[in-house]
């Protein structure tokens, strides 16, 4: 897949993916089709600050695992961006990250609903959300919640 150009508009959702599976890649196009992104970075994660176990598998393997899965799908480009964001990985870093490679490229980050009621407990929450348009995508079992706790116009 060719690099993002300037003026593009890309997603990104990030994760564990141990191991990545069809929900995953579900609402990364769902969200690509319905925000006409150009693309979505499924970007692995190497070091998960909330999740209480580690993965089971390698970060190498996580991201063989995830270009596999991504391997037929139009659009959807797995980034290793998170080998060279400082430790842990928080999402912040990742963001300015992918940034700084594809400079022009406007980024949207999109999270799970059961996430949501977690962000406040993320790195530098208010930060991340002055400087990226947050997506939560919904999940069976997982409501939204209230977004009035949140600043305004900053997740859709």
């Amino acid at each position: 897949m060719p690099a993002p150009k300037p003026g593009e508009r890309w997603g990104i959702l990030g994760g564990a993916f141990d191991p990545v599976h069809n929900g995953h890649l579900a609402l990364a196009q769902n969200i690509m089709f319905l925000r006409r992104q150009s693309g979505v970075f499924l970007v692995p994660t190497v070091d998960p600050p909330h999740r209480t176990q580690l993965p089971v598998a390698s970060f190498d393997h996580r991201l063989a695992m995830a270009r596999l899965a991504a391997d037929e799908l139009d659009g959807i480009e797995v980034s290793d961006v998170e080998k060279t964001t400082p430790r842990p990985s928080y999402t912040l870093h990742t963001v300015r990250a992918l940034r700084a490679r594809y400079p022009g490229v406007e980024l949207e980050l999109t999270i799970g609903a059961d996430q949501l009621s977690q962000l406040k407990s993320w790195y530098l929450w208010e930060t991340l959300l002055s400087e990226i348009k947050l997506l939560v995508g919904l999940r069976p079992g997982a409501p939204v919640g209230d977004l009035s706790a949140f600043p305004e116009n900053c997740i859709q």
